[in-house]
């Protein structure tokens, strides 16, 4: 019996693929291996070829896989697949997301191959701090209760990547203006009475006599 497989070695990119192995013999062979990202021809007679078909490596790092092929009364010709480790990526979707007025959350979708940080400009929005590989950003806001609309700036980062600035753009409520009492009587005497202003947004006084004056 006889037996031999080129190459040794096959180094492929992160991309899925398939690569052959030109198995040269007289005998009947079976071929095995160990990992669950790559399938290869299971056996074949005489001279033929060893087909591995691999998966996407997503990892940053390197991986191999090991083939022993075998023929009755020979040693194992052992072969290798070295598959390249994965350049880092990070991305986030989507980028910005309008919320009502009222407290609540939202998430946003994290696609990496690496451990990211999320972290908040804003007092008013918390986020989940860290992730490690795809996950979610959880984005806990308060309610807004002044008649402003505000935006809450999220930085994710990630080593050796630039990086992903996204936002939450809370609307604002409708305005409100009270004033109490709605009249005073004064006596004759110069002086000063005061009313109580409840608002939620900027307000400003006027008045239409030139004996009172109202504060800015």
């Amino acid at each position: 019996p006889t037996l031999s497989v080129n190459p040794q070695n096959i180094n492929v990119s992160s991309a899925a693929g398939a690569v052959d192995y030109t198995v040269t013999t007289n005998s009947t062979w079976t071929a095995s291996n160990n990992t669950f990202w790559c399938s290869i021809t299971p056996s074949g007679s005489g001279n033929g070829t060893l087909v591995a078909t691999y998966q996407e490596n997503t990892s940053l790092d390197q991986r191999i896989d090991y083939f022993a092929i075998s023929v009755p009364g020979l040693p194992n010709a052992n072969v290798t697949l070295t598959q390249a480790g994965a350049s880092p990526f990070l991305s986030v979707d989507p980028h910005n997301q309008v919320v009502g007025y009222q407290s609540g959350n939202v998430i946003f979708v994290v696609s990496s191959n690496m451990p990211w940080t999320a972290t908040s400009a804003s007092d008013w929005c918390t986020v989940t701090p860290s992730g490690n590989g795809n996950g979610s950003i959880v984005a806990s806001f308060d309610e807004n209760t002044f008649a402003a609309n505000r935006t809450a700036s999220i930085l994710v980062s990630a080593s050796g990547i630039p990086p992903i600035s996204i936002t939450v753009e809370q609307q604002a409520p409708a305005a409100t203006l009270n004033v109490t009492p709605a009249t005073r009587t004064v006596t004759d005497p110069a002086g000063n009475t005061t009313f109580n202003v409840s608002s939620n947004t900027v307000w400003t006084t006027t008045c239409d006599v030139n004996w009172c004056q109202g504060s800015p």
